[in-house]
């Protein structure tokens, strides 16, 4: 996965991370959290980044049954919940909040920040 800024000209990638062992098929940027992203991959996995100062670092990594990820989007009005959907034929939402790495980097959110 390569992030560029579209707003320059010219510029090379702002940075490169390897995210899974298969390719990356699915991408989602968290709308209400600055810097979450969300990777998923024929790898069958699913993951978390925190992309800040350019500088992506793994949060956490987790298999939700769905097989190849095919789709990840962030719940707009409750960013804490993931919908990954895939190759077995079913959509997962995962509350990504009951992930301890999740909850003590952005458990001091409010949800009430939200609404």
């Amino acid at each position: 996965v390569r992030s560029f800024d579209a707003r320059t000209t010219g510029g090379g990638s702002l940075f490169t991370l390897s995210a899974h062992t298969k390719p990356v098929s699915a991408m989602a940027y968290n709308p209400r959290i600055p810097n979450l992203l969300a990777t998923g991959s024929t790898d069958k996995s699913v993951k978390l980044w925190d992309i800040s100062n350019n500088q992506p670092s793994c949060i956490v990594s987790k298999e939700l049954s769905t097989g190849a990820v095919f789709s990840a989007a962030f719940y707009q009005d409750s960013p804490f919940l993931l919908a990954v959907a895939g190759s077995a034929g079913k959509m997962v939402m995962w509350d990504i909040l009951e992930s301890p790495p999740v909850r003590r980097k952005y458990g001091n959110l409010s949800q009430t920040q939200w609404e």
